[in-house]
């Protein structure tokens, strides 16, 4: 298992033990937290013989929530990327059928059936559904191994799946650079060479904070 600071991570047979480890702040959530639990599953999910993952903590609380500390820092995040943030989700079907129901649809069969193949985008109250090869599918779902593979993206939105992952957040502030396209496979736990092959690729410069990586027209 690796080492980690914010949770300790073990397997013991068929269980795969994850527990918060940040008594202090009663296992508030931070980004630390939060890369990092992501981080420990996709490791146990790696662990053939897991079968079943017990969640637990250190301390006298369980968790109390967010960090409000932390959560002081999105002051720094302009409002554009918090509401893009808050309203995005992909859904992605890579076998089988899944009904996609609104909330006034629940106590019905209504909705819409994905069957494998469907990729959906979710921005506040629009949605978009495309049907994808299994192969273009199973490279989108790449982030169980460790890499993130962009083909013909935006830049601004493969910044948005390496802050899933990371505890140093990008922050993009031109939006001309979040435009820019750009295609590859990268480690998501790597941001900083992702970060600068994007320096030597495009006319963008960066500046390497302790917290956050800021991308800047040059």
């Amino acid at each position: 298992m690796s080492a980690y600071e914010s949770i300790l991570l073990e397997t013991d047979g068929p269980l795969g033990l994850l527990t918060l480890n940040k008594a202090a702040r009663h296992n508030a959530f931070d980004a630390d937290l939060i890369a990092e639990i992501t981080l420990g599953l996709l490791e146990l999910e790696e662990e053939a013989s897991v079968r079943i993952v017990v969640l637990s903590a250190l301390g006298t609380s369980f968790c109390t929530g967010a960090d409000l500390a932390w959560m002081q820092k999105a002051a720094h995040y302009s409002f554009e990327e918090n509401r893009r943030d808050a309203e995005q989700l992909r859904i992605v079907v890579a076998e089988g059928t899944v009904r996609l129901q609104s909330e006034h649809e629940l106590a019905s069969s209504g909705g819409a059936l994905l069957p494998a193949g469907s990729v959906v985008r979710i921005e506040g109250r629009n949605e978009l559904v495309q049907q994808l090869e299994i192969a273009e599918v199973e490279r989108l779902l790449r982030w169980r191994d460790g890499v993130l593979a962009f083909r013909d993206v935006k830049l601004r939105e493969a910044v948005a799946e390496f802050n899933r992952y990371n505890r140093r957040r990008i922050v993009i502030e031109d939006a001309a650079v979040g435009e820019l396209p750009i295609g590859g496979h990268f480690r998501f736990d790597n941001v900083e060479t992702f970060v600068r092959l994007i320096e030597r690729g495009f006319p963008v410069r960066a500046e390497f904070l302790a917290d956050r990586i800021i991308l800047r027209a040059p």
